[in-house]
């Protein structure tokens, strides 16, 4: 008579994947249940108020490549895109690190040059044709080249510093900004000019082993965390997210990091309102010097406050699972903030700066127009160039 093992073992593996499994689902259901508890973010003071179904914000680019692996430091603009980074082979990166086409070093006569610049609102826009095609239409006899000085997280200084550089080049500039000087003023112990999370991750990169095996750990978190399922459904994966910006804290922790910090820290002797005031100060000062540039060199300058999903729009289902996704700040706090900066940037134009607001550009418009917290979809692109267009064409 012979004896068989395999099916008590087989069991024993089937018992202990359904136990695993099981312990799983409850684990969701219970975080589930406390997120929709806890989702009027009433509870948070100071710290990250999302959705469980937010996006990443530290991730912009192809695959499971972590954003600071996509970006390479830059002595101007602290960092542009890595052009050798594997990441980023089915993209079109210039000479200067950003994508689209090769900013001229003279300007040709037969060709209209359109400066864009912002953040990764405006990088995005740049990347659909909607804006470049609505200004070709207005100079038919010239070809239009839309240069796209925009990057993920940049915010006006860096701005300023390519439209400092390449003034001679071009024919017409639009900025479009907002929110990232939002989210930079909402932590005013630094100055306005401190370089975001990215750059100094690249800056204090180690080979050291706790370092790389909590980067293989963060990656590994990203891969799950970018999951479809997951990252629309799962409230499990909201916590990941949590733990991932845990990992980003370590992967910072070096001295590197804090002597970058120390150079940006504002007074400690200031009160909270007046760092908050410096910084806008400081905000607003970059929008004059954009201005001084354009009207020095005459060239037309066009100024867009971006809009927000929080503001002035009928979300849709989608739309409202992702409103929260705003860090610092509760909805009700980023709705006033955001309101009282595009009315402060509305207020600028008593000094003759062309500042035009686009927060209620989707107020009478039903459907999806946001694809995450602040970006859109393609339709939403493609309403936002008509916009700028028709302004441009008003004040010409």
């Amino acid at each position: 008579m012979q004896i068989s093992f395999r099916r008590p073992l087989l069991f024993k593996v089937m018992a202990i994947f359904l136990a695993f499994f099981l312990c799983l689902f409850l684990i969701e259901i219970g975080f589930r249940t406390y997120f929709q508890w806890q989702s009027s973010c009433s509870w948070l003071k100071v710290g990250y108020c999302v959705a469980p179904q937010a996006r990443n914000e530290f991730t912009f680019g192809e695959g499971n490549c972590p954003f600071e692996e996509e970006i390479t430091l830059d002595p101007d603009f602290a960092y542009v895109w890595n052009k050798s980074s594997t990441c980023l082979s089915q993209r079109r990166i210039n000479r200067l690190g950003l994508e689209g086409d090769e900013f001229p070093d003279l300007k040709k006569e037969d060709e209209i040059n359109v400066l864009l610049l912002g953040g990764s609102v405006a990088h995005q826009l740049g990347g659909y044709p909607f804006l470049k095609n609505e200004i070709q239409k207005k100079y038919p006899n010239k070809k239009v080249k839309l240069l796209v000085g925009a990057h993920g997280s940049w915010r006006l200084h860096q701005n300023v510093t390519l439209l400092s550089r390449y003034i001679r080049q071009v024919d017409i500039i639009i900025m479009l900004n907002g929110f990232n000087e939002m989210v930079k003023l909402m932590n005013p112990d630094y100055r306005f000019e401190l370089p975001t999370i990215e750059y100094s991750t690249v800056l204090n990169k180690k080979s050291s082993l706790s370092l790389y095996l909590t980067a293989m750990l963060y990656k590994g978190l990203d891969g799950v965390e970018r999951n479809h399922f997951m990252h629309f459904w799962s409230s499990g994966a909201f916590l990941i997210k949590r733990i991932r910006l845990k990992l980003i804290d370590k992967l910072q922790n070096t001295d590197g990091k804090t002597q970058l910090e120390a150079r940006y820290l504002l007074d400690e002797k200031l009160e909270r309102s007046q760092k908050f005031n410096l910084n806008l100060e400081q905000m607003k000062h970059y929008y004059r010097l954009s201005h001084l540039i354009a009207k020095n060199f005459k060239v037309p300058l066009y100024i867009f406050i971006q809009p927000v999903p929080a503001l002035d729009k009928e979300l849709d289902p989608v739309e409202k699972s992702i409103v929260n996704a705003v860090k610092y700040l509760s909805v009700d706090e980023y709705k006033t903030i955001y309101h009282g900066l595009n009315q402060t940037l509305l207020d600028m134009r008593k000094e003759h700066l062309p500042i035009y607001s686009l927060v209620n550009l989707f107020s009478k418009v039903k459907g999806q127009r946001y694809a995450d917290h602040v970006h859109l979809n393609e339709k939403g692109y493609e309403e936002m160039s008509l916009a700028i267009t028709s302004q441009i064409q008003k004040t010409k």
